[in-house]
């Protein structure tokens, strides 16, 4: 691989470089110890090898098989519904089908399983009413079950990349193979279907390295995986070297979905047009309006209806002014680290995007795109990869770094590094409406520094800023890295959350919940205004 070395744009190599150690050195520190590092106690991972290993991999498998089914089946029905039907409240539809990303995989799971285990008041109101033992038809800690209320919060990202899918192949296609003599059915499955399979494998790739990725969810069901292993190995266990032997098992997993995805989209070409002239085809019959109706009262009732009510539920028995007060320190510090590490992570990336587009360099480019990398890799093992690696370093160094202030930096570096794609995708995606001939005539008036400031990013100013609120509202709902590497005294709700739902204390973890997903609200509904506003303006 041959890069170009002039001195032309030194800065910018430079810091390419600079944030491709930061990122991808403690994975390699962290595979370079699981495999030569030696274990103080090496009973630990014989334990581990035989009695831990055979259940975390098929429980993880299991849930990673079942979540991406329900998902792909969830969303690609609302997507279709959506843009290629005339359902007659599709408008609705699509609102209720986005609306479950504002939940964290572990809320949504703590306010179903608060709702159907044996003691809840709705079990117990059956049992004692009618003499129905519901346990018996809803095991809510099965793997079935976790799968459904997975894809209740992940099927919006397989709806979503259709949606853009279906909308951007137009009708002109669909009109061709009719015209052929298919049906509408064999357009879909052999034309419309095969077309998408860009947005389909994405999106399935999307809902595994959620599924791998996920600690709290799986900690409120007591589902053993990958995750909680690695969580236990750590803090229960004492043997570091286990967790990182467990954290290069599922690396392997994650960079193995990330090549397939890659092998399967990368010889195919798609090209979408614009959605001018679309008319959908589909004319639903009074049975499949019928059936289009019933889930769209399905997805209100148990993505809106159902978390709401029992969130409001919980929070009104205890919401005062104390514990609103008891609860102002954690969203203190939730919104604290969320803030730093959006606002690092959107410099960051500016910088990386605008030195990648002045390199006008391929090798520069992957270089660039390898330290997105991060959001493959789930964060209990970035919390192990980080503290393992500058703990070696602030040893070396000695001790006067202040222990809370070590802490607190790993945590934002492996945050950075968690979610730098997805603030980088904004603003590459964002660089790519600037022409390049602005660029040209810029640089024969101004040094690369003043264009970017200058011109750049006042022209990307709304990618910008959708990159921070996105990076704000993943920071707020994280779990596991922050519960791994928070410096003592500065617990943030979704630490909170997971003590809280540990002890099986649904009611008072409600309202950091609640919290969380008000947030996240709020920042979706700022960061579409912002859209709206950035298309205006172009």
């Amino acid at each position: 691989m041959k890069f170009n070395t002039n001195k032309q744009f030194a800065f910018q190599k430079i810091f390419i470089l600079a944030v491709c150690t930061v990122v991808i050195l403690p994975f390699l520190a962290l595979l370079f110890r699981a495999i030569f590092g030696l274990d103080s106690d090496p009973s630990v991972w014989i334990h581990v090898t035989r009695n831990v290993i055979p259940n975390i991999l098929s429980n993880t498998f299991s849930l990673a098989l079942y979540t991406s089914l329900f998902s792909i089946l969830m969303g690609t029905y609302s997507a279709w519904l959506v843009t290629l039907s005339d359902f007659k409240y599709k408008k609705i539809l699509h609102i209720c089908s986005i609306l479950p990303l504002i939940y964290p995989l572990y809320v949504m799971s703590f306010i179903y399983v608060g709702l159907f285990e044996y003691s809840a008041p709705t079990m117990t109101f059956f049992r004692n009413e009618w003499g129905i033992n519901l346990k018996q038809f809803i095991d809510i800690k099965s793997v079935t079950s976790i799968s459904l209320i997975f894809s209740l919060c992940l099927h919006p990202y397989v709806y979503l990349l259709l949606k853009q899918a279906f909308e951007g192949q137009g009708d002109h296609l669909f009109k061709v193979s009719r015209s052929l003599g298919y049906t509408k059915v064999e357009s879909f499955l052999k034309i419309t279907l095969p077309l998408a399979k860009p947005w389909i494998f994405g999106s399935l790739a999307i809902i595994l390295m959620e599924t791998l990725a996920d600690f709290g969810g799986v900690s409120v069901f007591n589902f053993d995986t990958f995750t909680t292993a690695i969580y236990e190995s750590w803090t229960g266990m004492f043997s570091f070297i286990t967790a990182t032997k467990l954290s290069a098992i599922l690396i392997f997993f994650a960079l193995l979905v990330l090549g397939a995805e890659a092998k399967l989209t990368s010889k195919q070409k798609f090209f979408i047009k614009s959605k001018s002239g679309f008319v959908a085809p589909f004319e639903l019959s009074q049975l499949f309006k019928s059936m289009a109706l019933i889930w769209l009262l399905l997805l209100i009732v148990t993505t809106i209806f159902i978390p709401s009510y029992q969130l409001f539920s919980w929070c009104k028995d205890n919401l005062d002014l104390q514990s609103l007060l008891n609860n102002y320190p954690y969203f203190y510090n939730t919104v604290r680290l969320a803030f730093i590490t959006a606002l690092v992570t959107t410099i960051v990336t500016t910088l990386l995007a605008s030195s990648s587009r002045f390199l006008k360099s391929v090798n520069w480019e992957r270089l660039t795109k390898l330290t997105t990398l991060g959001y493959a890799i789930p964060g209990s093992i970035i919390a192990v990869a980080v503290f393992g690696l500058f703990t070696k370093i602030k040893i070396s160094l000695g001790d006067f770094i202040n222990q809370n202030s070590f802490l607190y930096f790993i945590l934002v570096v492996g945050l950075m590094t968690r979610f730098l794609s997805i603030s980088y995708k904004n603003i590459f995606s964002s660089f790519k409406r600037i022409s390049p001939n602005l660029d040209k005539a810029a640089a024969l008036l101004a040094k690369p520094s003043v264009i970017i400031f200058k011109i750049h990013i006042p022209l990307i100013k709304s990618g910008i800023i959708s990159g921070f609120l996105m990076v704000l509202i993943e920071v707020m709902k994280e779990m596991p890295m922050t519960l791994m590497l928070r410096p003592f005294g500065k617990d943030t709700l979704s630490v909170k959350i997971y003590e809280f739902t540990s002890e099986g204390d649904w009611e008072r973890a409600a309202i950091p919940a609640l919290l969380i997903v008000l947030a996240g609200f709020i920042s979706i509904v700022i960061m579409t205004v912002v859209e709206k506003i950035g298309s205006k303006t172009k």
